[in-house]
C-alpha cells in the first residue's frame, strides 16, 4: 500500500521491527510469567509486534544512520543583509 501511495514509509523495516518484537515476547514469557494468563500473553503478542512494526514502518531510509557513509559537516555561514537607509 505504501508503495502505491508513494509515501516515505518502509515495509521492510516494519517487518524487521515486528519479528524481533514477537521473538522478544516469546523469550520473555517464561521469565516474566506472562504465560500465567492467556489474555496477558495474547495481548502482548498483539501489541508489542504491532508497535515495533509501526515504529519501523514510519522510519525512512533517510533518517537511519548509515555505517561508513558519514558526511563531514561543513560550517555554514549566515549572511544578514539590511536595507540601506538614507541619512
Amino acid at each position: 500500500m505504501a508503495w502505491r501511495l508513494r509515501f516515505p514509509h518502509n515495509l521492510w523495516l516494519a517487518i524487521l521491527g515486528a519479528v524481533p518484537g514477537l521473538v522478544l515476547v516469546l523469550l520473555l514469557a517464561e521469565p516474566l510469567r506472562l504465560n500465567r494468563d492467556s489474555r496477558v500473553i495474547g495481548t502482548l503478542l498483539y501489541l508489542v509486534p504491532s508497535v515495533a512494526a509501526l515504529f519501523g514502518f514510519n522510519q525512512t531510509w533517510h533518517t537511519l544512520p548509515r555505517v561508513g557513509c558519514e558526511k563531514k559537516l561543513q560550517p555554514q555561514t549566515v549572511t544578514l543583509s539590511f536595507p540601506h537607509t538614507r541619512e
